[in-house]
């Protein structure tokens, strides 16, 4: 065997960084700290929500006397409704928030009080919030009168609700009775 060679190969491996368990203890550490921040995080937003619902419930508790002594006023005067006739259904939510089954439940209320309607009853519906009118645009688009959205960014005032009747009024649509679906602060 004169002549022949002897090659020897040797192998180096081609990535540049070997990974030890020192490197993946850094990581699952920076992930327990960014778990940590997030949760930090949504605390936070928990005690913001809490003080801005009991700054809103202060709100709402005295002026449901407002809304008591109206409805007191319409039964005194013997007002009733029309039994028969086209109906305008004003669906009210907020345009932001995470409360998606509260919106849900008004465009929920809204379809199965028009599925109750006798056969041929014209009905309508006006959206009052964003969210409303997303959830109600996907099953009645052709139904929806108009929409008022961006009024729920302030509290609401006397001359929002004035806003939204004068724009109900100049509308084509003749209604005999008018339903109002909104949530109920208890």
């Amino acid at each position: 065997m004169l002549g022949a060679t002897c090659r020897a190969v040797v192998f180096s491996p081609q990535c540049g960084q070997v990974r030890h368990s020192s490197g993946k203890l850094k990581e699952l550490g920076m992930r327990l700290k960014a778990i940590t921040n997030i949760q930090k995080i949504t605390k936070t937003m928990k005690m913001i929500s809490a003080a801005k619902f009991a700054k809103a419930s202060r709100a709402v508790i005295p002026a449901r006397a407002y809304g008591v002594g109206a409805i007191s006023v319409y039964e005194k005067a013997g007002v009733e409704q029309a039994a028969e006739g086209s109906v305008l259904y004003i669906a009210i939510s907020s345009d932001r928030g995470l409360c998606g089954s509260l919106h849900s439940n008004i465009g929920r209320e809204v379809i199965a009080s028009r599925n109750e309607l006798p056969a041929g009853t014209e009905s309508k519906i006006i959206t009052v919030g964003e969210k409303v009118k997303a959830f109600l645009q996907v099953t009645n688009p052709n139904d929806l009168l108009c929409e008022f959205t961006e009024l729920g960014r302030n509290p609401p005032s006397f001359q929002d609700a004035a806003a939204i009747a004068n724009n109900i009024l100049k509308t084509d649509f003749e209604y005999t009775r008018a339903v109002v679906v909104f949530n109920w602060f208890k």
